[in-house]
């Protein structure tokens, strides 16, 4: 059984940095981040004089599709590489006010005069570039104190971020949402991370380390079984041709592959694990376990 996804904290409920933690994993999480904050201001200091500061304002669970969907048309977008894995990537987003008064500092710009938002350059997004890879994405990194290695590499601009199909739309993320300050201007920037990888790296402690440290392996046990994963009973499927497909409407009848007589599959991660029968248990449908497959 693979693990699909882990509930760092109750859906849409925010996790602040002073606030009571559900979990030690919470924990860790919380420390990372609050570490990139205090960080942040010496890489800043390589790049301009004026003051720059950024502080965690917590991290919640969503589905990518709802947190993409929250993204603002103009914001600017970096799909970051997790490890170099292929197709495992990381999203860095900037308001763009942000970018533009960061450009503006580190081209020796001033806040004195007056900003707006607008679109930026060539040369601009070039510099926005820079400063994601000498800013940002090194003092994340650099922070990270877990056992398993972290590699941010390969930062890339989205067009849109809105529209990024770094994620797919059911895809579980936990989403960072940080203030940056500069002088009396603010503004948020948010780190957007797969869940279930994630859960791989923040998890990930050589048995060999706490095999004899009862209080670990409970907590260990604890957040093993506190993962939740997806079953999909799948009553049945039928193939039909185009033309027929583009006259269907409500009401029509379907009729499927499956015979009556048949059992159905319950599947994990895509993977058959089990045979049974539809049913119902008041007013909600069931799924009777017949068989063990796998």
């Amino acid at each position: 059984m693979t693990p699909q996804a882990y509930n760092f904290c109750k859906p849409d409920r925010i996790i602040k940095g002073k606030d009571h933690l559900a979990s030690d994993m919470e924990q860790r999480l919380v420390a990372w981040w609050n570490s990139a904050c205090e960080l942040a201001p010496k890489k800043w200091q390589k790049l301009a004089s004026t003051p720059f500061e950024t502080a965690f304002n917590g991290f919640s669970n969503q589905r990518a599709g709802d947190i993409l969907a929250d993204l603002e048309e103009t914001d600017l977008g970096y799909r970051v590489t997790l490890n170099g894995t292929e197709g495992k990537h990381c999203l860095l987003v900037l308001t763009r006010p942000l970018a533009i008064r960061l450009v503006a500092l580190v081209t020796g710009g001033s806040l004195e005069e007056e900003l707006l938002d607008r679109d930026l350059t060539v040369i601009e997004e070039a510099v926005a570039d820079y400063v994601t890879q000498q800013l940002f994405l090194p003092s994340l990194q650099e922070s990270w104190r877990e056992t398993a290695p972290l590699e941010l590499g390969h930062p890339a601009r989205e067009a849109n971020p809105k529209w990024s199909k770094v994620f797919a739309a059911d895809e579980k993320v936990v989403v960072g949402t940080f203030v940056a300050k500069i002088g009396a201007f603010e503004s948020s920037w948010k780190w957007i991370l797969p869940q279930d990888e994630l859960l791989k790296l923040v998890a990930n402690e050589p048995m060999a380390q706490v095999a004899n440290n009862a209080d670990v392996l409970a907590r260990l046990k604890a957040l093993v079984n506190g993962i939740r994963v997806e079953i999909v009973v799948q009553l049945g499927s039928v193939q039909v041709p185009v033309a027929q497909l583009s006259r269907l409407r409500p009401g029509d009848l379907i009729m499927l592959d499956q015979s009556i007589n048949e059992p159905i599959t319950a599947q994990i991660a895509g993977i058959k694990k089990f045979e049974g029968w539809p049913g119902r248990v008041g007013q909600r449908q069931a799924f009777r376990i017949s068989r063990l497959d796998g």
